[in-house]
């Protein structure tokens, strides 16, 4: 009834109770999946502390881990994939209010957290285009070009990949 509530923090640890308490009932691995649920309706927008989200990813993880065949799995891996989107999305715009900043080391240092975090995310490749623009900012054509070079060359959005081309147009101009 507290799930039905929206009351979820209460929800998540009935949940727990139940599976632990419980752990072979015919209701412990809805119990597992319920209590990462919690904590996915309670994680909130990007900008804000990700605690919960945090908490629903360690969540679906395990329930992934213990219940791989489940019902549930493939709805799991779903929501587990949108939160991470959602943690890249956060490191992204802080790597884009330090290049806004003009605080370059800063910029390209989350750029790559991004990149190394959250390799299958969209924003890995709109930061590989973050860290050219900041080397584009600094002037440093070469490190800029050899970036918008591999965007070009690499699977990623046509989108991005015109955005990368018109990139490397300005630095021809620039440095012929």
């Amino acid at each position: 009834s507290s799930f039905h509530n929206e009351d979820y923090i209460t929800a998540a640890y009935e949940y727990d109770r139940v599976y632990k308490d419980y752990p072979s009932s015919i209701h412990a691995e809805e119990a597992r999946y319920k209590r990462a649920l919690c904590y996915y309706n309670e994680s909130p927008k990007a900008s804000l502390d990700q605690e919960n989200t945090i908490l629903a990813m360690d969540e679906f993880l395990r329930f992934l881990d213990n219940f791989p065949r489940s019902d549930f799995a493939d709805e799991a891996q779903e929501r587990l994939d949108e939160l991470s989107e959602k943690l890249a999305f956060k490191e992204y715009r802080n790597a884009e209010i330090y290049r806004k900043l003009k605080k370059y080391d800063a910029a390209i240092q989350y750029y790559r957290f991004v990149i190394k975090d959250y390799p299958r995310s969209v924003w890995a490749d709109e930061s590989q285009y973050g860290i050219g623009v900041v080397y584009l900012k600094q002037k440093n054509y070469e490190k800029a070009k050899e970036v918008f070079q591999r965007i070009v060359s690499t699977n990623v959005s046509e989108e991005l990949k015109n955005k990368a081309s018109k990139k490397l147009s300005y630095i021809e101009k620039k440095t012929n």
